[in-house]
C-alpha cells in the first residue's frame, strides 16, 4: 500500500454510485425497446395498408385472379405482419415488470423520519439496496421486451419474404 488510510467511508459511493448508473442504462434501455415496438407497430400497419391497397388494385383492374400459391402467400404474409403488430404492442406493455421491487411509502416515510440521522454510507447502502431489487427487476422485464422486439422483426422479415414470394408468383405465373 501507498501509506494512504483507505477506509469504508472513502468507497462509500462507488457500489451505489454504479448501481445508479446501471439503473439509468436499463430505464433508457426499457424507452429504446418500447419506442422501437412502436415502430414496428407503424411498419406493420403500413406493410399491411400497401397489401390491402395492392390486393383492392389487383381485384378491382379486372386483371387475372392470384394463383392458389400467391394467394396463400399474400394470406401467410398478412397474418405475420398483424403478429408482427401484435408483438410490437406487447414490447409497450408495462405488465413485463410486474413485481418490480420499488420502496414503498412506508419504507421512504421511515428513511425521512426513524432513518433520518443514518450515517451517509448507511443511507446509501439502503438506496443502492432498494435500486438494485428494481435493477434486477428491470433486467428480466428488459430482456423479455427484447425477446419480443426480436420476434416481431422476425416476423416482418419473413412476412415480407412471404409477399415477395407472392408477387413472384402472381409476376411469373
Amino acid at each position: 500500500m501507498d501509506g494512504r488510510d483507505l477506509s469504508m467511508t472513502d468507497f462509500s459511493s462507488v457500489y451505489p454510485d454504479f448501481i445508479e448508473g446501471e439503473l439509468k442504462t436499463e430505464r433508457e434501455r426499457r424507452a429504446n425497446l418500447e419506442s422501437r415496438g412502436g415502430t414496428v407497430v407503424t411498419q406493420s400497419g403500413a406493410l399491411s395498408t400497401l397489401l390491402i391497397a395492392a390486393a383492392a388494385f389487383v381485384r378491382g383492374s379486372g386483371a387475372a385472379h392470384l394463383s392458389n400459391y400467391a394467394t396463400v402467400m399474400v394470406v401467410i404474409s398478412t397474418l405475420l405482419f398483424l403478429g408482427a403488430g401484435v408483438l410490437g404492442i406487447l414490447v409497450t406493455f408495462p405488465y413485463l415488470y410486474r413485481g418490480q421491487p420499488v420502496a414503498d411509502d412506508a419504507t421512504m416515510e421511515k428513511m425521512l423520519t426513524v432513518r433520518r440521522a443514518d450515517p451517509e454510507a448507511d443511507a446509501r447502502t439502503v438506496v443502492a439496496t432498494v435500486h438494485k431489487g428494481t435493477l434486477s427487476a428491470m433486467r428480466a422485464g428488459n430482456h423479455r421486451k427484447a425477446l419480443l422486439l426480436s420476434l416481431a422483426q422476425i416476423s416482418q422479415i419473413v412476412g415480407l419474404l412471404a409477399l415477395l414470394n407472392g408477387v413472384l408468383a402472381a409476376i411469373l405465373g
